[in-house]
């Protein structure tokens, strides 16, 4: 979690990990923060550093969200770790089962994903995200930009990487996002 991303993205390329993709603007669909609707919209920066995928986000709007209210509390950095899951379905059901309480919920890049509050002192939020084709093919591109990159522009379009079905299913997720805000 950041509050300024611009700024990050050069303190993590100082030290050698780019290039980050960046989508502006994005509002998750279905987002759902301790329970409510909400519509935060975030800026958000990917990159890859070996196995581990580096996710920076900045909340820029004043919606309700966990990413808000943890930098408003002082934080800044490490928020939550990840995992992805191919049943998405038997995933939720095992969390449940093992007593964890979710925190937010919502649906970005075609997949949906979970949080939830930690379990024990010292853990960290949990994010559960389903893995679809199109999370697949960002990943992928992600990954690629990273092996590829020779140090320079460290920020750049995720969209203005992709190839045209990557982009053609991020305008029909746009569309579909602007139809539920009228």
């Amino acid at each position: 979690m950041v509050p300024d991303l611009r700024v990050a993205i050069s303190e993590w390329a100082a030290k050698g990990v780019g290039p980050f993709l960046t989508l502006r603007s994005v509002t998750p669909g279905g987002y759902r923060y301790e329970g409510r609707s909400s519509k935060p919209k975030l800026d958000v920066a990917f990159s890859q550093q070996g196995d581990l995928q580096v996710e920076l986000i900045e909340p820029v709007n004043d919606q309700p969200s966990a990413y808000r209210d943890f930098l408003a509390a002082g934080g800044n950095g490490a928020h939550h770790h990840g995992w992805f899951c191919d049943d998405y379905a038997a995933e939720l059901d095992s969390a449940k089962r093992d007593g964890r309480a979710e925190l937010q919920r919502g649906n970005a890049a075609g997949a949906r994903f979970v949080y939830y509050h930690p379990l024990g002192h010292g853990e960290m939020i949990g994010e559960l995200i389903e893995m679809s084709d199109l999370s697949r093919r960002l990943f992928a591109l992600i990954r690629r930009e990273a092996e590829r990159w020779d140090g320079n522009r460290p920020s750049r379009s995720l969209l203005g990487a992709a190839d045209w079905g990557i982009r053609w299913a991020a305008v029909k997720m746009q569309l579909a996002a602007l139809v539920r805000q009228s």
